[in-house]
């Protein structure tokens, strides 16, 4: 067996030095190639991360802050919204309506009512634009009234009409109870008819449903009773008052005032002996000082001057003393002047008497009191509290006696004749 020396091995062509030089040349060549592929593969990405940022980032984020913005209106921060509208030209290609109401809602929060009703009505189907346009209108009217810009508030009710025709109709009629209320309120002069005007403007907005409007109208109403009584139409006047005389301190003052004047004319009545239209007058006013007591007198005079149990009656009268001047007015009225007289008087000595009575011809009249020289032809007559000779009634200028009652029993006669007083009693029968 060969040794391994001993076996022949193929003999190798020795590798030239001239041709191993351009393989080793090769490896460099191959290597230069790479680089210009991952060039190529970095401007793409470069391309595609300018893109990301310059158009995909940025759509993505306005899209995301246009959505958070969207929930912050509708949250009602709005001012927070308007911030997160990064690109409000696009915003207003795409969404407009967005823009507006943001927009109406930064003027709400800012206190322009008006402006911001008028926006939100401008886009009403839009999410609750409704409900804030109606709640804008009504604190815009609020704040025209607090302001006492009633005139105003009337031309925000019209405005508001051609967009809300109940919420405008609604915000008009409280105009006119705040305009009518307001003239009510510096209303002075009840003689000028303007006061029908004030309470007629005042029932018709409260009949149409401004409830508000109640106790304005309730003291018109005591207002216009005033102007009846200045009128003179007492009646009327007393019809109206008495329904709204206890209403509230306004009312109670302008009773006093018409119950005055129709007192007044009660007085005037009672001093001039019409006790009868008299007593109609304190009636109307009988809870008013003391009518009661007049309306008492006049009443009692009056049945006196026709009634037989005419005594009765003039002690009563006589008995109301927080009525004054009782004896002096029944001189006013011959009638019941006739039935005072009636019956028989004498003085403290019995010496000095009158006696007045009636036979078939009419009243018969006697005294021993000095009278003043008479004619033939002269007639007594009573002008009202003197006792007068003449002629007739219109020529009875001579006065004799002037009487002074003191009591339904007691009275005094001055004499003319002798300028003496004579203080005469009753004589009970």
């Amino acid at each position: 067996m060969d040794s391994i020396n001993d076996i022949d091995m193929p003999e190798t062509d020795p590798v030239p030095e001239t041709e191993a030089a351009p393989q080793a040349a090769a490896a460099p060549v191959a290597k230069e190639k790479k680089p210009r592929k991952s060039k190529k593969k970095s401007v793409l990405t470069i391309v595609l991360l300018l893109v990301f940022f310059l158009v995909i980032a940025p759509v993505g984020t306005y899209f995301g802050t246009y959505l958070m913005a969207i929930k912050n209106a509708k949250d009602g921060n709005f001012e927070t919204a308007d911030k997160l509208l990064l690109l409000k030209p696009l915003t207003d290609k795409h969404d407009n309506v967005l823009l507006i109401y943001i927009d109406a809602g930064k003027l709400m929060d800012s206190g322009s009512y008006n402006e911001a009703a008028l926006k939100f009505y401008g886009i009403s189907s839009y999410e609750d634009s409704l409900k804030l346009a109606k709640e804008c209108s009504g604190k815009h009217a609020d704040k025209l009234v607090r302001n006492d810009n009633f005139n105003e508030e009337l031309d925000w009710g019209y405005q508001v009409s051609g967009y809300d025709t109940e919420l405008g109709k609604k915000i008009e009629l409280n105009a006119r109870y705040h305009l009518a209320a307001s003239e009510l309120a510096l209303y002075k002069d009840y003689s000028s008819d303007r006061i029908l005007a004030i309470s007629n403007e005042l029932q018709a907005v409260y009949d149409q449903g401004c409830e508000e409007a109640f106790d304005s109208y309730v003291e018109s109403r005591a207002g216009v009773a005033l102007y009846y009584a200045h009128m003179g139409n007492y009646r009327k006047a007393s019809d109206i008052i008495e329904t709204v005389k206890d209403y509230n301190d306004k009312t109670i003052s302008l009773y006093e005032d018409v119950a005055r004047m129709i007192f007044k004319e009660g007085e005037n009545l009672y001093y001039d002996g019409d006790f009868e239209a008299a007593a109609e007058y304190f009636d109307m006013v009988s809870e008013y000082s003391n009518a009661a007591s007049y309306m008492a007198v006049c009443n009692d005079l009056n049945l006196a001057s026709v009634s037989s149990d005419y005594e009765s009656y003039l002690i009563d009268a006589f008995g109301y003393y927080d009525v004054p001047d009782v004896g002096y007015v029944i001189f006013k009225n011959s009638k019941v002047a006739d039935k005072y007289f009636f019956g028989e008087w004498k003085s403290g000595t019995y010496y000095y008497r009158l006696e007045q009575g009636q036979n078939g011809k009419g009243n018969t009249f006697y005294t021993n009191i000095p009278m003043i020289d008479f004619s033939e032809n002269d007639s007594f007559y009573y002008k009202e509290n003197v006792f007068c000779a003449g002629t007739s009634y219109a020529e009875a200028n001579r006065p004799c006696f002037t009487f002074y009652v003191n009591s339904y029993y007691e009275m005094s006669i001055y004499c003319e004749k002798n300028g003496q007083t004579y203080y005469l009693c009753r004589q009970q029968a």
